[in-house]
């Protein structure tokens, strides 16, 4: 194996290496992103509920 295949294999291997990196740093952020999502998702449905049980409290 002579150096210039060598350098291009590893260079090859520092590339993929790379590339999956950044997938899995794009993934993490879209999985933080959908949890923070929901997570507001959820929040809001809760505010609607609280808020309907205080008007029928209200008009009691």
């Amino acid at each position: 194996m002579n150096v210039g295949t060598l350098g291009l294999a590893l260079g090859a291997e520092v590339a993929a290496i790379a590339l999956s990196a950044y997938v899995i740093g794009v993934a993490i952020q879209w999985v933080s992103k959908w949890k923070r999502a929901r997570q507001q998702r959820k929040q809001r449905r809760w505010e609607r509920v609280a808020s309907r049980l205080v008007e029928e409290a209200r008009h009691r």
